[in-house]
């Protein structure tokens, strides 16, 4: 049977199949009670994580420079940090001054699937934050000692946080360094997974999303807990807004 006669055959299947309804999401169950925030940062630190305060964008860089400078003992110095697009700094009030690509590199910015550098010469963060741009290659990726990204919502009930890949948002980046930054706009908070469950729209909101909760850990092999082997060993999330 030829391929185009086999392709046909499953269109037409497929036209005349009918997909089963959703299972219907259950309701909020409202365990989480007062400030959600408060809830958030007490589960998320329960979980390993690290959670900073900013009200604005120079709190934000505060934030930063009090991260870069409490490195651990087997981390190496953070002397630069990668982000994944331009719109976090602006979502987040950050100031940034760009070095676009030289016409030896491809002109394609965030869209065209890489990312952004900015230099932290002796771990200083200073405003406003010098950006250049980088070809989004997996080893270069996996040199950056820190990247940042911003959360789409946070889970209070489990100190989780979410965040998806897309045009312009590689997956690289919150997976291949030792330690990724989230920043989340307290407006981006909610109660409980039911309530993210029910905003979440499948299909629509980039190619890839993924719920985290603190640093990434498994017990694999032996029951022996190891850290930072599926992902980052440190996660960082600065409470915006």
């Amino acid at each position: 049977m030829s391929r185009e006669r086999i392709l046909n055959r499953l269109r037409q299947a497929l036209e005349k199949a009918q997909a089963p309804d959703l299972p219907t999401l259950p309701q909020p169950s409202g365990a989480v009670e007062g400030d959600i925030s408060e809830w958030f940062v007490r589960q998320l630190r329960a979980a390993d994580g690290e959670v900073y305060r900013a009200e604005d964008g120079a709190a934000v860089l505060e934030a930063l420079g009090r991260i870069f400078s409490s490195r651990h003992k087997d981390e190496p110095a953070v002397e630069e940090a990668a982000w994944e697009e331009l719109e976090v700094l602006e979502e987040h009030n950050i100031p940034y001054r760009c070095r676009r690509p030289s016409p030896e590199e491809p002109d394609e910015g965030p869209s065209g699937g890489g990312f952004w550098i900015s230099r932290h010469p002796q771990g200083r963060v200073e405003a406003p934050l010098q950006l250049e741009w980088r070809s989004p290659h997996r080893q270069q990726a996996a040199q950056v000692p820190l990247s940042v990204s911003s959360g789409r919502w946070g889970i209070a009930e489990t100190g989780s946080v979410y965040y998806q890949a897309g045009p312009g948002r590689s997956r690289l980046l919150s997976v291949l360094p030792p330690h990724h930054v989230v920043l989340l706009s307290r407006r981006r908070l909610l109660a409980d997974a039911e309530s993210f469950f029910q905003r979440l729209e499948a299909g629509r909101e980039g190619s890839a999303g993924v719920l985290v909760t603190g640093p990434s850990r498994t017990a694999d092999i032996e029951k022996e807990l190891v850290v930072g082997v599926h992902g980052p060993k440190r996660l960082s999330v600065i409470l915006t807004g």
